[in-house]
C-alpha cells in the first residue's frame, strides 16, 4: 500500500511538471521553458539566434557605412564646388582692373572657403570623423 502511494505521488509530481510545461507553452507562445526540455530543439534555437544576431550586426553595419558614404559623396561633391570658387576668384583677381578693395574682397572670399573646406574636412556621423578614422 505504502509504495503505491509513493508510485501515484510520483506520477502526480511529473504530470504537475508537464503541466507547468504546457502552461507556460500556451501563455507565452515559447516551446522551450528550459533548455533541458529538448535538447535538440534547444541547440537548433540557439545556433538561429546566434546566426540572427550575426545578420542583424551586418545589416546594422552596412546601413551605417552607407550613411556615411553618402555623407562622405556629399562633401566631396561640396569641395569640388568650392575648388571651382577658388579657381573662379583667382582668376577674378588676374584682372589687372582691380583696386585694393578689390583684392582684399577676394582675399576675405578665399578665406571664407579655406574655413568652409576645414570645415568639411572635420564632418563627423555619429561621433567618427568621416576622413580620419576613429
Amino acid at each position: 500500500m505504502i509504495d503505491l502511494t509513493n508510485v501515484m505521488s510520483y506520477r502526480i509530481k511529473n504530470l504537475d511538471h508537464e503541466n507547468e510545461r504546457i502552461t507556460y507553452q500556451m501563455s507565452t507562445g515559447k516551446v522551450l521553458h528550459r533548455g533541458s526540455d529538448d535538447s535538440v530543439r534547444f541547440d537548433r534555437y540557439t545556433d538561429f539566434e546566434i546566426d540572427y544576431r550575426i545578420y542583424d550586426g551586418l545589416k546594422l553595419q552596412l546601413q551605417k557605412n552607407q550613411v556615411v558614404n553618402e555623407q562622405s559623396d556629399t562633401i566631396v561633391g561640396d569641395v569640388k564646388k568650392e575648388i571651382e570658387n577658388i579657381k573662379t576668384h583667382l582668376l577674378k583677381s588676374l584682372n589687372s582692373g582691380m583696386t585694393i578693395n578689390d583684392m582684399k574682397a577676394v582675399a576675405m572670399n578665399l578665406k571664407g572657403i579655406r574655413e568652409n573646406l576645414i570645415d568639411f574636412a572635420n564632418t563627423q556621423v555619429d561621433g567618427e570623423y568621416i576622413f580620419s578614422g576613429s
